[in-house]
């Protein structure tokens, strides 16, 4: 490891866990779909911009005519529907917007840092970077989650502080006591816990074999190729496993979005 891997990777793991972190947020607000897509456009199109102005590639025409069916594809999700929902939901709609945004150009950092390493004729090895990348990954979530904690221990604790005692007609009634029999029991928790480390294990299998391949063609392949195949392949299987899964509906926008978020990834190969 050199100082040129260990800052590139650290770079590449801060990307990582704070698209990450936002995304969490992202899929409670809205559909995984549109999420996806925005994930995967950063990933696309912010490496694009990198090879051709630093890089010296030269994409054809076909490739350009696929970007600006890849910007527009961006824009169908968010076609004006009509509000049931009044102010809140326009509120939630800004605000899940603005971190699909934020998603786009972070993960589009992270490809770019991926890129730029792998080039660079200080370049460790491939596996060698991973492991220092995913160490990072791993000592920056475990930071991150430990602030988590500790904020909400502390905002707990200012809410409590601030309610004060209640006077005696408006504090609530008194929840009886659960029999024994109707409380949930302590022994569920380690199926929890293997449920989450099954989890975790697979997420982590996934993201590592998944980086793996795609770091071995970064050493050759252009930028303007390589993020496009992966990118709309991702795109499209995601947007299935929300309506398999999670039973999201595929309007027609969102239709339309993928079958141009589709045709602009073919003709990046032209």
């Amino acid at each position: 490891f050199g100082a040129f891997a260990f800052w590139m990777a650290l770079g590449f793991a801060a990307t990582v866990v704070a698209y990450s972190t936002i995304g969490f947020s992202i899929v409670k607000l809205g559909s995984l779909a549109v999420y996806t897509l925005f994930l995967m456009l950063g990933a696309m199109l912010v490496p694009f911009a990198y090879g051709v102005a630093f890089l010296g590639e030269v994409p054809s025409v076909w490739c350009w005519i696929g970007l600006t069916l890849l910007i527009v594809s961006m824009f169908l999700p968010f076609v004006k529907k009509k509000r049931t929902d009044g102010e809140e939901q326009r509120k939630t709609s800004k605000l899940y917007i603005l971190l699909c945004a934020v998603v786009f150009i972070l993960n589009g950092a992270t490809c770019t840092i991926a890129k730029a390493h792998q080039i660079g004729s200080a370049a460790a090895g491939t596996y060698d970077f991973l492991f220092l990348g995913f160490g990072f990954i791993s000592l920056l979530s475990a930071a991150v989650y430990g602030g988590y904690r500790l904020f909400m221990k502390r905002a707990g604790s200012f809410e409590g502080a601030g309610r004060g005692s209640p006077s005696k007609e408006n504090r609530p009634a008194e929840i009886p006591c659960r029999p024994a029999a109707a409380r949930t029991p302590e022994r569920t928790a380690p199926k929890q816990l293997w449920i989450g480390a099954g989890l975790i294990a697979a997420y982590a299998i996934l993201s590592g074999g998944g980086s793996v391949l795609q770091f071995i063609p970064a050493k050759t392949l252009p930028a303007s190729v390589l993020y496009p195949i992966v990118t709309g392949g991702v795109i499209v299987l995601s947007a299935l496993s929300g309506a398999l899964f999670f039973r999201e509906r595929l309007t027609v926008p969102m239709l339309c979005c993928l079958g141009l978020t589709l045709t602009g990834t073919v003709l990046f190969l032209f």
